[in-house]
């Protein structure tokens, strides 16, 4: 196969693509527009699941919740940007003013969990006609757990992943939580 040369955008693929969109392209081109502000257009965009699997051997967890596509922070060494030219946005700019956030169906998310054999703990919006069973002390523990998470993520290391081995992004994480709890 011979070597393709990059075209003005940065991408080795050609600027237009044959025929119709498909896939997530198509899905991309008829997002609605949920937001608008100066700089950032926030886009829904249907998916199969916000779960995905991690097959890395690196990482220190197998599941993953990934709810957008696209970041407003526009990292130059991140690995996600190469995911805009899956729906056919081949211009680099667009990874950081175009986000598609992925729609969320809970009854989606909660079947995908039990069959993970995960214990199921979201409880239901009031207004859902038939109320979902959830054990109300195992979701306090998880509402402690999400609130530390929220907490921890104020140190930019953490939640931009600065630290590329486990064992050093895991030792940052503890000290966060200490500092955390010494705290609060």
């Amino acid at each position: 196969m011979p070597f393709r040369k990059a075209s003005a955008s940065g991408s080795f693929w050609p600027e237009d693509p044959p025929g119709g969109l498909v896939g997530i392209a198509r899905l991309a081109a008829e997002s609605p527009l949920i937001e608008a502000k100066r700089r950032v257009e926030y886009l829904e965009i249907g998916t199969r699941s916000l779960v995905g699997k991690c097959l890395s051997p690196r990482m220190p967890f197998v599941w993953t919740i990934n709810p957008y596509r696209g970041c407003e922070f526009g990292c130059g060494y991140c690995y996600a940007r190469y995911t805009h030219e899956f729906m056919e946005l081949r211009d680099p700019a667009l990874f950081e003013t175009r986000i598609f956030a992925k729609h969320f169906d809970a009854d989606t998310f909660r079947a995908r969990l039990c069959r993970q054999h995960t214990r199921v703990c979201i409880p239901a919006k009031r207004s859902r006609r038939w109320p979902v069973a959830f054990h109300r002390g195992y979701y306090r523990r998880r509402h402690k757990v999400e609130n530390f998470f929220c907490r921890i993520k104020r140190y930019r290391r953490l939640s931009t992943r600065y630290e590329k081995l486990a064992i050093t992004f895991l030792a940052f994480v503890q000290l966060a939580a200490v500092v955390d709890w010494l705290i609060h």
